[in-house]
């Protein structure tokens, strides 16, 4: 607390042969076959290839999943196509991205993209024309809706990148995890008319759980049909992430199953249900925690402050038990006008990362030692935004949770 006084970085091993790389000149490669076996002889066969001359590869792969994965029959649905690139040397960069959305799809619509880009609805084909060319490991999200076809059953979108107008073949990309976050993970997308995968729901009670592979969350699944009822004595199957689950078997006559998560580990565990193969959009996320076992204290250098002030801060993170902390991360939530300044974080007397926030800072520790503990000192300046009053930073250090 403190008072504030007005004052003013590509060769290809080809069998017998190499394909040099683009930047050489076309030089052609032959391969020849003769001989005999069991005393029949080989016919003799050659072949000439020349190298592409001047085509390299616009990227190493690409990652892409869409969400939600599971959709209803006939209606118009909003869906997120995330892209990860990766980029190596000698790569020359994307600046279009072709979605191709099942032909059984219709009322294609583009709608935003994360990143600069125009669109396009060709046919079936989402073309997006990046306004800058992408070089980087950058994750690129493109939103558009469509009506989903009448009939159930699963379709696979498609999706490549390109650097246009050169050499460059065009990359499809892979299915799996783009955006780093346990959702659908896959460019399959099931079409229900029985199980309404965004009414359906999946709750965790409660969301955060001593990690002592006792204490349990419980996890609810309640299914509903595309006509709002209950679904009775359905299957339903659990995934996470984390932890040890208990099956919750089928749904009463409430459309309802329970099961439950224990940990023996900490961390954030996230869970996935599906009934007869169809995924619900709702995931569950339990926060296994190692319990109030860090004791925080902080200091400033000043109490009384004047706009364009630079105030250090103190904080010492101690673990107050016998046994390692790990994941835990300190977070500040800053009075309004106060602003940090970079270059100025420390822990243990070594200079750190800048955090990320702006208004809650939040330092990544990592492991608190047993009886340990870690000190962070950093600087706030009082903006001219200011006014005379007081002013209350707190801090506080977590594990795996947020909040």
């Amino acid at each position: 607390m403190m008072t504030l006084r007005r004052q003013t970085y590509l060769a290809l091993l080809l069998l017998f042969g190499l394909l040099l790389p683009a930047t050489a000149s076309a030089l052609p490669i032959s391969n020849t076959v003769s001989g005999s076996c069991n005393g029949i002889p080989f016919t003799d066969s050659t072949i000439n290839l020349n190298s592409s001359g001047g085509a390299g590869n616009a990227v190493t792969e690409v990652t892409a999943e869409i969400n939600p994965g599971a959709t209803i029959t006939s209606i118009n649905t909003a869906f997120t196509v995330a892209i990860l690139p990766v980029f190596n040397p000698g790569d020359t960069g994307i600046n279009q991205i072709t979605v191709a959305i099942p032909s059984n799809y219709s009322n294609i619509v583009a709608g935003t993209v994360s990143v600069g880009a125009s669109t396009q609805v060709i046919g079936n084909d989402l073309i997006v024309d990046l306004s800058s060319k992408v070089t980087t490991s950058t994750l690129i999200l493109i939103n558009f809706t469509a009506t989903a076809p009448a009939t159930a059953g699963s379709a696979t979108f498609a999706v490549s990148v390109d650097d246009i107008p050169s050499a460059a073949a065009p990359q499809s990309a892979l299915p799996g995890d783009a955006d780093g976050i346990a959702n659908n993970n896959s460019l399959d997308v099931i079409v229900t008319d029985g199980l309404d995968p965004f009414a359906s729901t999946l709750t965790a009670d409660p969301i955060i759980v001593l990690a002592d592979d006792i204490a349990a969350s419980t996890l609810t699944t309640t299914l509903f049909d595309t006509a709002g009822q209950p679904l009775v004595n359905e299957p339903v199957t659990l995934t996470t992430t984390l932890g040890a689950l208990v099956p919750p078997g089928n749904t009463n006559i409430d459309g309802q199953a329970f099961g439950s998560i224990t940990s023996a580990s900490p961390g954030v565990a996230t869970i996935t249900a599906t009934s007869s193969g169809v995924p619900l959009n709702q995931r569950a996320e339990v926060y296994f925690t190692q319990g109030v076992v860090l004791d925080v204290s902080k200091t400033a250098n000043k109490k009384d402050v004047v706009v364009g002030d630079v105030i250090t801060y103190q904080v010492e993170v101690r673990n107050t038990t016998a046994n390692d902390i790990t994941q835990v991360s300190l977070a500040d939530h800053l009075p309004p006008n106060f602003v940090y300044r970079k270059g100025s974080a420390t822990m243990d007397g070594k200079p750190i990362a800048d955090p990320a926030g702006v208004r809650t800072l939040s330092f990544p520790i990592g492991t608190v030692p047993a009886l340990g503990y870690h000190i962070f000192t950093y600087q706030l300046i009082v903006s001219a935004g200011a006014t005379p009053g007081t002013y209350t930073n707190t801090a506080a250090a977590r594990d795996v949770c947020d909040s």
